[in-house]
């Protein structure tokens, strides 16, 4: 899911191109993604998650459904990463579509919150 531009891109740890986040780094991470459905254009329900690629461990489920309206959600998520795991936001869902995706008020957001060793502990 291309996000239509990059505002922050500290470390260039996101590619827009691909709309995937690298770690750059073991440590904790945090995302939050903000998914705008279209309207009027039959299929406003859209189901999305945040998720470890590769893996594909979830981070985050969000779900809108403009119908006659736009319709927005928003989630965000802690995970321990090592350095080159890659997390994006994608679409799933049978129903879904990607096309209701409102290009303009969408976003995407990962930083590094701090490094994890083995004696730190990190709850969330």
């Amino acid at each position: 899911m291309p996000f239509a531009s990059v505002v922050t891109n500290i470390g260039n740890t996101f590619n827009n191109a691909t709309s995937v986040f690298t770690a750059p780094e073991d440590g904790a991470y945090v995302f939050f993604a903000n998914i705008m459905s279209e309207s009027g254009h039959g299929n406003e329900f859209i189901e999305t998650e945040i998720v470890v690629i590769g893996n594909g461990v979830q981070l985050a489920e969000m779900y809108s459904g403009g119908s006659t309206f736009y319709d927005s959600t928003s989630n965000m998520a802690v995970a321990t990463l090592k350095q080159g795991d890659k997390v994006w936001v994608r679409v799933h869902g049978s129903w879904s579509s990607n096309y209701a995706i409102h290009c303009c008020f969408s976003t995407f957001t990962g930083f590094m919150l701090g490094y994890i060793d083995n004696t730190d502990m990190v709850i969330g």
